[in-house]
């Protein structure tokens, strides 16, 4: 299956953006009714290098991290994540939410 939408936009994008703005209603439109090889492309492949499950984790969006999980998200897998103004390359998810206070 392909990630692009009928208008070309990328769905690794889209279900990045709404993991990281905590769109739970969005990312089940998106994820819903996807074969499980399709859902770990966009689930571990993102084109900012930063796996939506590590995003929502970083922002506190509890509920996006557990809806990512029973889409098949791995809870280990690592992303970059910045805290005021610092890069931090390989952060899991669950680190990246302890070191934004969400724990």
């Amino acid at each position: 299956e392909d990630h692009r939408t009928m208008n070309g936009e990328d769905y690794r994008a889209l279900v990045f953006n709404s993991a990281r703005d905590g769109n739970l209603r969005r990312l089940n439109i998106f994820l819903e009714d996807r074969s499980p090889d399709w859902l770990f492309g966009c689930l571990t492949a993102a084109p900012s290098r930063t796996p939506p499950i590590v995003i929502a984790a970083r922002n506190g969006h509890l509920g996006v991290v557990r809806y990512l999980l029973t889409k098949g998200a791995d809870v280990s897998v690592r992303g970059t994540v910045a805290f005021d103004g610092e890069v931090i390359p390989g952060a899991p998810a669950l680190w990246a939410a302890a070191a934004a206070g969400h724990l």
